[in-house]
């Protein structure tokens, strides 16, 4: 079944990479069914979300970051 995207913060942003790397491999897969299809696309449409929400947090770390040092 699909790889869940786990909510813990200790995931490292490569960690989630990599279960996303897994969840297209699965998703390419000829016999993956409907309904397992549609779970590891959940699952990576979770994956890219807290993706996409960490490195925003690192942006605005980077942006306060260079503000400081001016």
């Amino acid at each position: 079944m699909a790889a869940k995207s786990k909510k813990d913060s200790n995931v490292s942003m490569e960690e989630k990479m990599k279960q996303l790397e897994e969840v297209v491999k699965n998703l390419e897969q000829e016999e993956t069914t409907l309904e397992e299809a549609m779970e590891y696309y959940k699952t990576g449409i979770t994956l890219v979300k807290e993706c996409e929400q960490a490195l925003d947090q690192v942006e605005k770390q980077i942006i306060i970051l260079q503000e400081d040092s001016v």
